[in-house]
């Protein structure tokens, strides 16, 4: 799992809750990605689930010991927003769950690559790539995801301050 950053993600999550993206349903396979298809009705647990994953995270291989303090203070933060926005440090796009899992469907990606500029250039992904992220559990600001190679953690964080 690529480790993405949490203090720039505040730029980054201004500019992935401006582009505005349909959510995105799985698709057949199995994999962590796939391709995107239109939305369908949310059930009342996923949209439960939902309520529960909306926030700002810490991703990890391991599992999360200690406090939010020492937890978040990393870059390798996610923000699950209300609005269905998803953004990292490096990421934007959408978000929802559906079957009980967590679908992130990303849809630009910021390239630094320019050493000449200090700025980052948005670069959209056509066609958006769809992570899954089957949910285990939530309890409290932990929740657990389950792939074939084994559990992924993730950690709440208080919010960020708004921009």
């Amino acid at each position: 799992m690529k480790r993405i950053g949490w203090p720039m993600g505040l730029a980054l999550l201004a500019l992935a809750a401006c582009k505005a993206q349909p959510d995105a349903a799985p698709g057949n396979d199995t994999s962590r990605h796939a391709t995107s298809k239109p939305a369908e009705r949310i059930s009342s647990k996923d949209q439960a689930l939902a309520r529960q994953l909306a926030g700002d995270w810490v991703t990890s291989e391991v599992r999360p010991t200690g406090s939010a303090e020492d937890n978040c203070a990393t870059d390798a933060g996610i923000s699950l927003g209300d609005d269905g926005s998803y953004g990292s440090l490096d990421e934007a796009g959408r978000w929802t769950v559906k079957g009980g899992v967590l679908l992130v469907t990303v849809t630009s990606r910021l390239d630094d690559s320019n050493e000449e500029s200090n700025e980052a250039k948005e670069m959209p992904i056509n066609p958006p790539r769809v992570d899954k992220w089957p949910i285990e559990k939530i309890e409290g600001d932990i929740a657990v995801m389950r792939f074939e190679d084994g559990q992924f953690w993730m950690f709440r964080c208080p919010p960020l301050p708004k921009a």
